[in-house]
């Protein structure tokens, strides 16, 4: 978990109900986000509804607040050219890559 999510005490499990008065739901969450990140700015207010359950299992709504941060963006399983492949690494690379 990043510096915000333990800023705004995000757990495990919580499910997202709304974001700055925005309902999230399966349907427009992903268009959400993408416009979300790229229209936020560095401070301005975050508040997060969510749904929490405690330890008997009982469900609550708790708003998390905090402000917008700015994160770098990490990406997994990247695959790259390499700019200085041998002849031999490029027929490899062709071989995978090319019908």
């Amino acid at each position: 978990m990043n510096s915000l999510g333990k800023r705004l005490n995000y757990q495990v499990n919580d499910e997202i109900i709304s974001i700055n008065g925005e309902n999230i739901t399966g349907a427009n969450g992903t268009h959400f986000f993408q416009n979300f990140g790229n229209t936020s700015k560095p401070g301005d207010a975050l508040i997060i509804k969510v749904t929490r359950k405690d330890v008997k299992d009982v469900a609550d709504t708790l708003e998390l607040k905090s402000v917008m941060t700015k994160f770098p963006k990490i990406k997994f399983d990247v695959l790259e050219l390499a700019g200085n492949s041998g002849r031999e690494q490029l027929s490899i690379r062709d071989a995978w890559l090319k019908p």
